[in-house]
């Protein structure tokens, strides 16, 4: 494995609908590989699919 998040799609008053990411992990040997950024973009798809208007990176 060399790259994992946790997210899960919920909704508050201040921002409606969302995907919250939890956890954005990236092994420390492919670490600077854009890995990272890739896992972003797969989040972004990932709300988009899910009707989310935020995607919230804590």
């Amino acid at each position: 494995m060399v790259a994992v998040s946790g997210y899960h799609v919920c909704s508050n008053l201040f921002i409606g609908k969302h995907l919250y990411v939890d956890d954005l992990l990236t092994s420390k040997k492919y670490r600077s590989q854009s890995y990272s950024e890739k896992m972003v973009e797969w989040l972004k798809h990932q709300a988009r699919k899910n009707n989310c208007n935020v995607l919230h990176l804590d």
